[in-house]
């Protein structure tokens, strides 16, 4: 559902379900996938546990990531955001940070190569 997240909020219409998830490492490792031209993540505040669930290795076979990065969803971390960032760098990847909304609540992140 549109909107949907795995992060702990309580809405009083909010409904809890289950779904079955893959990590970007199993879809590479498992043979479904040999490479990503382009990756959009657009994850409502998620966007940590993806990159979690990849290894450098993957990664490079990745060209290009549109993010739409929740940086409030996040707690406003700038250290993590800011780890996210130069670990693709170091990879290789250029960067780039589109400032959003309120109080730089909700960023756009692109890298590429």
């Amino acid at each position: 559902m549109g909107g949907s997240n795995i992060l702990t909020q309580t809405h009083e219409y909010a409904k809890q379900y289950e779904v079955e998830t893959y990590s970007l490492n199993y879809l590479f490792e498992s043979g479904l996938i040999d490479k990503i031209d382009f990756l959009k993540v657009d994850i409502e505040g998620a966007e940590k546990y993806v990159f979690q669930g990849i290894s450098d290795e993957n990664l490079l076979k990745i060209n290009k990531i549109s993010m739409e990065y929740h940086h409030a969803a996040l707690n406003k971390n700038e250290q993590e955001r800011h780890e996210l960032i130069d670990r693709l760098n170091k990879l290789g990847f250029n960067s780039y940070i589109l400032f959003m909304g309120v109080d730089e609540a909700l960023q756009m992140i692109y890298f590429w190569k």
